[in-house]
């Protein structure tokens, strides 16, 4: 089983790459 650290730093890196993935689309 992982950790809880680690599935939260897996939550979170999944929601920063959709955010940037967002940013970069409003930019182009």
């Amino acid at each position: 089983m992982k950790s809880i650290g680690e599935i939260v730093d897996s939550l979170t890196s999944d929601k920063l790459e959709e955010g940037t993935k967002e940013k970069v689309e409003n930019r182009i």
